[in-house]
């Protein structure tokens, strides 16, 4: 994936000049192909031979004269240096009208302390007047509704190809969780995104979403496993038939990444006395009791030796509750409705490509052809922002407080989640990635499996990667990472998955499947040979999906700009010029300068599944058999393959 950690990934490192000038290769004859590339010609470096080492050939100019820093960890590189940079500008500017209610009122916090300490005490009249568990189960979920943090959060998940209310336990509370110590908790913090797309691309995440009512034919649903979520469900006005759990066999990875201890929780919690969980409700309850006054902020950080940093409890709040919200200001403020329309038309004319393929594939039975197809053509595609949904959009207009502020926010991120339920994952996965794991600040792009969607963030379709005005070589090139992002779905891991996001194998016969696999690892092979460092050589096997991810995003992308130009009554030369600035852009979409340090840390990283930049280019354009001919690639050329020694998979 590109990057969830596609995931696509740009990794930084530390600064090391150890080895800087090995790559570059001594005066070679050019090419003898009559057709010169006319885009990025300023960074082509003619003294070295395509054949050889196409990186360096269309990069090499540019790389002589970049200049690694003591900043610059270990790389400098156009999607580093040039496209995160200007997009972070933006991100670090964006306007956001709950953003600037909630900081006003965070310098007032105490404002409205009367009617605030009211509604919690109302609150808590509420609790004591229950009379059994199933009281309060119920009321649990009715106070979860009215924006009361409970000792659960829900997260939108797929599931038979609808979206799902998932349960995660969460014992932390707001603001007494928030309350520092030291910094010992701040460690990791960073690592979100990647745990995230980590959990999304799990095969055992749809093993584990166990529903929390079981069909039991004409007698309806078996609630005894789970009535205490059952009634949860019906206080929030949640379908119970569209909720799951996390179910026991997921629980390593729930621990480790959900930060929780998945069922086993929900199972102490259900099986609490009366009076434990009244008591576990007014903790939560009296837990915002600190944002009503100065003496209640003071007993709170009293009793929990330490303090509470007005702006760090801010980010947080937003981090866990505002995504979708967020996501809304930097969409209005940064994109276009035509930013959007042109990515999704390229995604569709990739798709068309890709079908196209599939179609003439030869190896495939007929079965299996059937699967990827069906599958393709139900691939959500999500492209820069979704068409906006009222419930997640934040409205503090009538809000007088802080603590008002958060209930506010609450209880519109329990709507949108609730909205979504039931949904369609074509039309709610775009929805629950930004409102639950990624904002539209995320610099990344993701095929996720679970809602068998790819996902083109807007960074992807913004200056300088991808607009209107480019030409049009380059503008395929960089459509490249979302050709890449649709083989995703088909690659070692991809196959693994039906077109609902649930397991179930693509594949129609134990012979396609044994084929696919003689034909990745003939890919792997060819990575493990080349030397990126003296000694040193590239693991295969880790960067697998990603590899097979970038052949396939190059063939598809080349094909979608091929029959665009023929659409568009080219010549045969026209064409062929088309596809050497094909390839000499891509080359410059990974154009970087990186050191042993940068080299070592990548492939030392097992989070790091892409190859090195280099490897990328390298890599794909010896396995395309197009790019021989444009090329004048010949045996005896370092990174000629005979035909029979070419991966060709998709």
């Amino acid at each position: 994936m590109v990057a969830l950690t596609l995931l696509l990934c740009i990794p930084f490192f530390n600064s090391c000049k150890d080895d800087v000038d090995r790559v570059e290769l001594p005066p070679e004859p050019t090419p003898t192909s009559s057709v010169k590339p006319t885009v990025y010609t300023s960074n082509i470096d003619n003294t070295v031979k395509p054949g050889n080492d196409f990186f360096m050939y269309a990069i090499g100019s540019w790389w002589k004269k970049a200049e690694i820093t003591e900043f610059d960890e270990g790389i400098v590189s156009f999607i580093k240096d040039d496209a995160q940079s200007a997009f972070n500008e933006k991100t670090d500017n964006i306007d956001s009208e709950t953003v600037k209610i909630m900081a006003s009122h965070a310098e007032d916090p105490f404002t409205n302390a009367e009617e605030n300490i009211e509604f919690i005490q109302q609150a808590e009249k509420r609790v004591n007047s229950a009379q059994t568990k199933e009281e309060l189960w119920k009321l649990m979920g009715e106070l979860a509704a009215e924006g009361f943090q409970m000792p659960f959060k829900l997260i939108s998940l797929a599931k038979n190809g609808k979206m799902g209310a998932v349960f995660i336990f969460d014992d932390d509370l707001n603001i007494s969780s928030s309350i520092s110590k030291d910094d010992s908790d701040e460690e990791g913090e960073d690592d979100d995104d990647e745990r995230w797309e980590t959990i999304l691309r799990n095969p055992s995440l749809t093993r584990a979403l166990q529903p929390i009512q079981r069909g039991v034919g004409t007698r309806g649903f078996n609630t005894e496993e789970w009535p205490m979520l059952v009634s949860i469900c019906e206080g929030m006005g949640i379908n119970p038939a569209d909720a799951y759990i996390i179910a026991d066999d997921f629980e390593e990875i729930a621990k480790e990444e959900f930060e929780t201890e998945s069922s086993d929780d929900f199972k102490q919690l259900q099986e609490l006395e009366t009076e434990e969980l009244a008591e576990l409700i007014l903790t939560y309850i009296d837990d915002n009791l600190a944002l009503c006054s100065q003496e209640y902020f003071e007993a709170a950080e009293a009793e929990a030796e330490g303090t509470l940093v007005m702006s760090d409890f801010m980010e947080f709040i937003t981090e866990r509750y505002l995504k979708y919200d967020l996501s809304h200001s930097f969409a209005d403020q940064y994109c276009t409705a035509q930013m959007k329309q042109d990515g999704e038309q390229m995604v569709r004319e990739l798709k068309n490509a890709f079908k196209k393929r599939l179609e003439q594939n030869t190896w495939l039975s007929e079965g299996s052809k059937a699967n990827v197809i069906e599958k393709l053509n139900a691939m959500a595609v999500n492209v820069a922002y979704p068409e906006w949904m009222d419930e997640g959009l934040v409205d503090l207009s009538g809000s007088e407080s802080l603590l008002e502020d958060i209930f506010i926010a609450r209880k519109t991120y329990n709507e949108i989640i609730k909205a979504l339920t039931g949904m369609s994952v074509d039309k709610g996965s775009f929805h629950a990635l930004i409102a639950c794991f990624f904002d539209l600040t995320t610099f990344n792009a993701m095929y996720a499996p679970i809602y068998n969607s790819i996902n083109i963030f807007p960074c992807w379709v913004m200056d300088p990667i991808f607009s209107g005005k480019m030409d049009n070589s380059i503008k395929y090139a960089s459509a490249t990472v979302f050709a890449h992002e649709i083989t995703h779905g088909f690659d070692n891991e991809g196959a693994n998955w039906d077109k609902y996001g649930d397991i179930n194998s693509i594949w129609a016969s134990e012979a396609d499947k044994a084929e696919f696999e003689r034909r990745i690892q003939l890919l792997v092979e060819q990575y493990n040979q080349f030397e990126v460092m003296p000694g040193v050589f590239a693991n295969g096997e880790k960067t697998l999906p990603e590899n097979i991810a970038d052949l396939g995003g190059v063939e598809i992308a080349l094909d979608a700009y091929t029959q665009k130009m023929k659409n568009d009554g080219a010549t045969d030369n026209d064409i062929k010029q088309g596809q050497v600035d094909f390839f000499v852009a891509y080359a410059n979409l990974w154009r970087a300068k990186y050191d042993a340090s940068y080299i070592s840390k990548n492939l030392n990283d097992p989070e790091k599944t892409h190859s090195l930049e280099k490897e990328r280019v390298n890599g794909i354009v010896s396995n395309t058999d197009e790019w021989y001919e444009l090329f004048d690639v010949k045996a005896g050329d370092k990174l000629y393959r005979s035909p029979e020694q070419r991966a060709y998979i998709w």
